[in-house]
């Protein structure tokens, strides 16, 4: 709104500092020893000697100044000047006036938004894992589980530094997410070293409260070149899921990589499979081995959770990172 003059003040009411009286009417109006402006005598009261004195006829206003209708005495006594805002309007708070504790309390986790009528309004405490979606103007956002839409989403890495035997990833352990949150699994692993010569990569599954160390029915294809030629073999195993028939060495510069994938492992009616590949260093500098292949564990349920082991010995290093993919 505007106007015309002075704008009137609103919302800032202040009690001035005390006046010391002497033989004069005029007088200087201070707050925390800075000057105030009154708008007018009539956004004032004053009290002289007891009593409260009428705005205009006992008092004007002038600048930053008070100035009685007939001069005081140092016996007089100014009991208090109060400097009103314009009672008439709803101003604009002062600094530091609004703070949490004025709102209206609600639950921890909710937000505020705005109504269709621009009123304000809390958008209801979401789940874990859920995220913030807006439903277009006139609507309030609300709480969704994100869609899948094709993308992997991180679970879980988990990273061996010093010698040991195996890496399980259980589900509700750890921050570890394994049923049916997500239709397929993709297990990254890296950086596989072994302490013993002739190890094997092994990956097994948890089923009943336990990795079950038989009943896999696992077959790759790998293919090996050492420099000068090339040769494909096959291998089988019933002891993991994932089978390799490599004889591991130890060394830094030996590590392999590779990846898996399970389909939704809370399925009850089928047998839990899964797809691999997995690439290292074979013997020496000079040759390199590929592996592609399958597995299945042949009982029929939900599992729970895969684990990382070998044949024999333990690794020295290895990085596994757990990501889930959901098709609606």
């Amino acid at each position: 709104m505007s106007y015309i003059g002075k704008e009137p003040i609103v919302g800032n009411f202040q009690k001035c500092d005390a006046i010391t009286t002497s033989s004069t009417a005029t007088y200087n109006l201070t707050v925390s020893s800075v000057a105030v402006f009154p708008e007018t005598a009539n956004n004032c009261i004053v009290s002289l000697n007891g009593v409260v004195q009428a705005p205009t006829s006992a008092y004007t206003i002038s600048g930053s100044q008070i100035v009685f209708a007939s001069s005081l005495t140092s016996s007089d006594v100014i009991d208090f000047i109060l400097i009103l805002g314009s009672v008439l309007s709803v101003g604009t708070p002062t600094d530091r006036t609004v703070t949490l504790a004025k709102m209206a309390t609600g639950t921890d986790g909710n937000l505020i938004t705005y109504d269709a009528s621009g009123n304000p309004a809390a958008v209801a405490t979401g789940s874990d894992g859920q995220v913030l979606t807006s439903t277009g103007a006139g609507s309030p956002p609300v709480f969704e589980t994100p869609a899948g839409g094709g993308a992997w989403n991180f679970i879980k890495t988990q990273t061996i530094t010093s010698t040991t035997a195996n890496m399980d990833f259980i589900h509700g352990t750890s921050d570890v997410v394994f049923d049916g949150t997500y239709k397929y699994y993709k297990v990254l692993f890296r950086n596989g070293t072994v302490d013993t010569t002739g190890a094997k990569v092994y990956v097994r599954v948890r089923s009943g409260g336990s990795f079950a160390s038989s009943g896999y029915l696992a077959v790759e294809n790998n293919a090996q070149y050492n420099g000068s030629a090339s040769a494909i073999s096959r291998d089988a195993t019933t002891a993991s899921i994932m089978s390799t028939a490599c004889v591991y060495h130890p060394g830094a510069d030996r590590a392999f990589l590779g990846e898996l994938m399970f389909e939704d492992p809370s399925i009850t009616a089928t047998r839990k499979s899964c797809i691999f590949q997995l690439m290292t260093p074979f013997e020496n500098s000079s040759s390199i081995r590929s592996f592609v292949g399958a597995g299945v564990y042949s009982t029929a349920g939900a599992i729970t959770g895969f684990q990382f082991l070998l044949s024999t010995g333990s690794f020295e290093t290895l990085q596994a990172s757990l990501y889930g993919l959901s098709t609606s």
